[in-house]
């Protein structure tokens, strides 16, 4: 984490535990201590300053010895354009399987979109929080190696180049899933790089990334945390506690057999 994180300051030429508010245009240690007012000791975000309603936002960064109305403007640009991330959804599945067995291969699933401060997003529809499973001939997309979630690399987008000006050079931004256990202190998926997504990302579509991984050996509740980590921008890391149910087989084998008894057989009527 701490590498991410300075790997962040040294895409935005911003001091290590400095607000994130420095990464906008023309914004100083000045400006950054004008708006938030407690001696940076609660430094706030670009989504933070962008919820303000926009009379005090402007009251908060302009006048005398701050910004002047153009460059308020040019700031605005750049944070309304910012790839901040929302989780819609993050769940743990097995393919082709209604439960979760110990030592099976699950994906871990994660639907997220990009929702740039300041934005109001439409709803986010039912449908593209599903994730189902490929068509069984499709050998590569069971394999994991051309799913659904990763495309095809020609509907893929990229995010535009980190806004990041003293940069020698130009830096495609991107992002880093992985799991970790914080009670233990331990990594349980190690970082896997978000480069390209599934489709575009300026209409707010929601993308899925997937992470697999062998199922613990005992039946139980595992709770792990998701950190999803920019390499480019301050302020926009997001975490999300998560729970896996690792099911008892002898217990699913019983359900599956109840299950296969209570359906009707071929030729009968289901009673009313």
């Amino acid at each position: 984490m701490a590498s991410m994180h300075l790997n962040q300051c040294l895409v935005q030429a911003v001091p290590p535990h400095a607000s994130p508010l420095l990464q906008l245009p023309h914004f100083t240690n000045e400006i950054v201590a004008a708006i938030e007012q407690d001696g940076g000791k609660n430094h706030w975000t670009v989504q933070r300053f962008m919820a303000c309603p926009e009379e005090k936002r402007r009251k908060l960064c302009v006048g005398k010895r701050l910004l002047n109305d153009k460059q308020y403007e040019q700031a605005i640009i750049f944070a309304k354009a910012l790839p901040a991330l929302n989780i819609e959804s993050a769940f743990f599945k097995v393919m082709g399987e209604k439960y979760i067995t110990p030592a099976s291969l699950v994906n871990f699933v994660v639907k997220m979109r990009v929702v740039p401060p300041g934005s109001t997003p439409p709803s986010v529809d039912p449908k593209d929080l599903l994730d189902e499973d490929p068509d069984e001939t499709d050998v590569e997309a069971l394999l994991g190696r051309n799913g659904k979630s990763q495309g095809k690399a020609d509907d893929q987008s990229t995010t535009p180049l980190a806004h990041a000006p003293y940069f020698p050079r130009d830096y495609s931004p991107s992002w880093h899933i992985f799991l970790a256990d914080e009670k233990q202190g331990k990594m349980i998926v190690p970082p896997q790089p978000i480069t390209r997504w599934e489709k575009s990302t300026d209409n707010f579509a929601v993308q899925t990334f997937k992470l697999q991984f062998q199922a613990p050996p005992q039946p139980g509740e595992y709770t792990f945390v998701m950190h999803c980590v920019s390499d480019s921008y301050l302020g926009v890391d997001k975490k999300q506690n998560v729970t896996l149910v690792i099911s008892d087989p002898s217990k699913v084998e019983q359900i599956k057999e109840d299950e296969e008894i209570s359906e009707p057989e071929e030729g009968t009527c289901r009673p009313p």
